[in-house]
């Protein structure tokens, strides 16, 4: 007889560890006239072909956090809230533990979380600190370029007037 209950945190650490994203987006917010704030925003994903929906519900109920996204190829799991990473997420990644580059990439998605959590992005040094540590994170095949790279660093200097620290590369 199958194990109908087949999703453990074993089971999901599993899953991240071939088909999961940690990633933090990036986005400038506009207020009236004003500079942009660049918001960092953390996000755990992982997709699929749609075929595998049903088994998306199933690990968003057992989790119980966030969303399940279906459009006509693809089914996508995402989970944005940082109480929820941090409440959930964290303590199942860190009772079983991600290998290899997986493992680094969460490790810094973690301290960036922990960083949002704390208030440290509302600052130039968190928001600097923040860019330095995931902007290039998944390098290979990240979208991110230094174009986009300099208009962030543009909008960090039209809010704040200055940088104090460079963001690398």
């Amino acid at each position: 007889m199958k194990n109908k209950n087949y999703i453990t945190p074993e089971w999901i650490s599993g899953f991240t560890q071939s088909d999961g994203s940690f990633v933090i987006s990036y986005s400038t917010i506009k207020h009236g006239n004003g500079p942009g704030q660049v918001r960092a925003t953390p996000v755990y994903n992982f997709t699929q072909s749609k075929l595998d929906s049903d088994l998306f519900i199933k690990i968003q109920k057992y989790l119980g956090i966030e969303k399940v996204y279906i459009n006509r190829q693809n089914v996508t799991y995402v989970v944005r809230s940082i109480d929820e990473i941090v409440e959930v997420l964290l303590p199942l990644f860190e009772k079983h533990p991600l290998k290899g580059s997986k493992l680094e990439g969460y490790n810094i998605f973690k301290a960036v979380v922990l960083m949002i959590k704390e208030k440290k992005h509302l600052t130039l040094e968190g928001i600097v600190k923040i860019l330095n540590l995931f902007y290039f994170m998944n390098k290979d095949t990240s979208l991110r370029t230094e174009e986009f790279k300099k208009i962030l660093e543009d909008n960090i200097l039209l809010k704040y007037g200055k940088l104090t620290e460079k963001i690398t590369s």
